[in-house]
């Protein structure tokens, strides 16, 4: 599991983040079940303590994240200027289009199409109008793009 913001107060999520959040709060409860089974093996290693409490910390941070996440279709949008949440379609150079949800860290892990909000590409996109061009400043160069549309996912 991904770390998680130190401060997870007023996090954003997605309905399907939401979800996503859950199914890994319920992987984590089951894995720490198995944990729980192995510690009563008298002969038990140093390992399975470990990460029993690592198990139990995560789940603690995983259930306090859920606890203050706001759905994101409680907070206002405006279709034109892309926000925390939206589907944008962005044209490359090339004229290749792409489509990434813009999510919060926490839930980014979830698929080859949701960008952490933090990433180079969701901050150039960020309260960008659609039609813009912008120009990203990624780690393996600057490239930049139009965007196309921004949809509330």
């Amino acid at each position: 599991m991904n770390a998680l913001p130190s401060d997870p107060s007023g996090i954003q999520v997605t309905e399907a983040g939401r979800r996503l959040l859950m199914e890994q709060l319920h992987d984590l409860e089951e894995r720490l079940g198995q944990l729980s089974a192995e510690l009563e093996d008298p002969e038990r290693s140093v390992e399975v303590i470990e990460a029993y409490q690592r198990a139990v910390g995560e789940l603690a941070e995983l259930r306090g994240v859920l606890e203050r996440a706001v759905p994101l279709d409680e907070v206002p949008s405006d279709p034109q200027v892309v926000e925390l949440g939206d589907t944008v379609v962005i044209e490359l150079d090339d004229g290749v289009e792409e489509a990434y949800v813009i999510v919060h860290a926490v839930e980014a892990a979830g698929d080859e199409r949701r960008i952490s909000v933090e990433s180079p590409l969701a901050q150039a996109l960020l309260h960008r109008r659609v039609g813009d061009q912008i120009t990203v400043s990624a780690p393996s160069g600057s490239y930049r793009c139009t965007i196309r549309q921004a949809t509330r996912s």
